[in-house]
């Protein structure tokens, strides 16, 4: 477990991932070389721009705004599946 004065991450996500990859070294380590890794993660896990990317695509995605069709990113409304048109 980590100790009160340890700085907690305010992204739950990141902190999820940060006690996940510290227990293996819980009990091998020592408390200073915990709190260095835990620095260490909790700025690679927030700034580098691919830890970034990755922990954006670990979240859920928001709830829609409202219910109905939507297009996907990309497809122009004409590019439907069938196409409109009649048959095969």
């Amino acid at each position: 477990m980590s100790s009160d004065h340890e700085k907690k991450p305010t992204d739950p996500l990141i902190e999820a991932q940060i006690e996940r990859t510290l227990e293996p070294y819980r009990g091998v380590a020592t408390p200073t070389m915990l709190r260095a890794m835990r620095a260490q993660l909790e700025e690679l896990l927030s700034t580098h721009p691919t830890a970034v990317g990755l922990i954006e695509k670990l979240r859920e995605p928001a709830a829609p705004d409202a219910s109905g069709e939507k297009l996907k990113d990309g497809v122009k409304g004409e590019d439907k599946a069938g196409g409109g048109k009649e048959g095969a």
